[in-house]
């Protein structure tokens, strides 16, 4: 590019005098400006370095380059066909400046990182260096982008520095969930460190997923709650603690700190009786508990002797009424220290042998009371131990005697009286001295009346034993 030297004779008295200078004019190469005069950051010369404190602006020569004599009596200027700041480039020489910066011809060399010289890139003006539009790729390459996992830098400008990947950036492990605890996915901190997630509870009390990925956003049955159940299960449904009567699968599901009698079933309003023959089996959809009833036995049953305590029965409220003393069914005694003998083979399976007997001995045998009078077949079914004269017939009230002879007893009658013959002849017929004793009669208790004497001799007869008078 050509330059020329243009003098111009101070003395213009007709046009200005020595504070009639111009106030700006563009820089020299390297930001050179004549005394009194500063290059600022617009790439211009300013008169006593202030632009507000000139105000002779008329005179302004943004266009001639700084004097390169102040000592001479004349201003004289180097007049530069170069291009002024701002101006399009593709080379320093082009420029007045001498700096030819991201395609603009700019005030100073600009090299710092993430600064631009065109508004396109510092986002103000052309021809001045500025820093970069934050977000944008530095045009130079000065920011160079490493692994968003490194949290190094992300290749972009910020505040005329170059960025790192922004804190929460993603980093180290993923996220991950275990039981019921989160541990989030590492996060960039944005000063170049890959902060370790932190682990907490999931919330609303539910556990993680199958994947181990995340935490559950609703509970669908009691077994994704970490503490308490699940109530309204499905997409709606919240973990917490059970009223009395919800379904729950663990004690710590309710709210009494009970579920039902062994941990699964309904939560109970309160603890149940869970020991003895009459524990609580389960508790109901209201939280009460369930006992058995009297249907149920509880306890142990006890007999001796003929007497037969049997075992208890349930009352429904978890005790055991016990069962009441009473004699051994049939009629029989005790088989063991617990039970009855279950049928009578024998009188002696009898209670008391005194008062009664064994009636059908056997499977089917029952000890009966003894009677008094009336039909029998054996000795034992009478309180007599009398029946009849040979053990059957009708009970007697006592032995009958005689029993033998003609005028023995034949038995007894419904009352149980002996019956004994009357009229029956007793005792053989005799002749003594001609007299002639016909035989007895019985006299139907028992006894013999004697036959009444008859002397044949009188009768002209004689004494026959068999025939009497003959």
């Amino acid at each position: 590019m050509k330059r020329f030297l243009l003098a111009i004779p101070l003395l213009l008295a007709g046009c200005f005098n020595v504070d009639e200078r111009p106030c700006t004019f563009a820089c020299g190469p390297g930001g050179a400006c004549p005394d009194d005069y500063t290059c600022l950051n617009d790439g211009y010369c300013h008169l006593h370095g202030q632009p507000g404190d000139c105000a002779y602006s008329d005179l302004a020569m943004p266009d001639l380059p700084a004097p390169v004599d102040q000592a001479a009596p004349d201003l004289v200027l180097l007049v530069d066909a170069g291009a002024v700041n701002g101006s399009a480039c593709s080379s320093a020489s082009e420029c007045l400046s001498g700096f030819c910066v991201d395609g603009k011809c700019c005030n100073v060399a600009c090299t710092a990182t993430c600064n631009a010289c065109s508004a396109a890139l510092n986002g103000v003006a052309d021809g001045t260096c500025l820093a970069a539009i934050d977000g944008n790729n530095y045009p130079r390459g000065a920011c160079a982008t490493t692994a968003m996992s490194t949290c190094g830098f992300d290749g972009k400008c910020s505040g005329g520095s170059c960025a790192r990947w922004p804190a929460a950036t993603p980093c180290g492990a993923a996220q991950s969930c275990s039981g019921n605890m989160l541990t989030a996915a590492g996060a960039c901190n944005g000063s170049g460190s890959c902060v370790a997630g932190a682990t907490s509870a999931c919330p609303g009390n539910l556990k993680c997923n199958g994947g181990g990925t995340a935490c559950l956003t609703a509970c669908g049955s009691n077994g994704d709650c970490a503490t308490g159940g699940c109530t309204n299960p499905g997409a709606s449904g919240t973990c917490g603690l059970l009223g009395a009567g919800g379904a729950c699968s663990a004690n710590a599901q309710c709210t009494s700190g009970v579920c039902d009698v062994g941990g699964s079933g309904h939560c109970c309003t309160a603890a149940c009786i869970t020991s003895g023959g009459c524990a609580a089996t389960a508790c109901d959809t209201s939280g009460a508990c369930v006992y058995p009833t009297a249907t149920t036995s509880c306890g142990t049953a006890s007999c001796s002797g003929s007497s037969l305590t049997p075992a208890g029965t349930c009352n429904g409220a978890g005790a055991c009424t016990p069962g009441s003393a009473g004699p051994c069914p049939h009629g029989v005694i005790c088989a063991n220290t617990t039970t009855c003998k279950p049928s009578c083979t024998t009188d002696n399976d009898c209670a008391s042998t005194s008062t009664t007997y064994c009636s059908n001995p056997g499977a089917s045998g029952t000890c009966v009371s003894k009677s008094a009078t009336g039909a029998c077949t054996a000795n034992d079914q009478c309180t007599s131990n009398v029946c009849g004269v040979a053990g059957s017939g009708n009970c007697c009230t006592a032995a009958c005697s005689p029993l033998v002879g003609a005028c023995g007893a034949t038995g007894c009658n419904g009352s149980g009286a002996c019956v004994f013959p009357s009229g029956n002849a007793c005792g053989p017929s005799s002749c003594n001295s001609n007299i002639f004793t016909p035989a007895g009669m019985c006299n139907g208790a028992g006894g013999c009346t004697p036959g009444t004497p008859v002397d044949c001799t009188p009768l002209g007869k004689t004494c026959d034993a068999v025939n009497g008078c003959v």
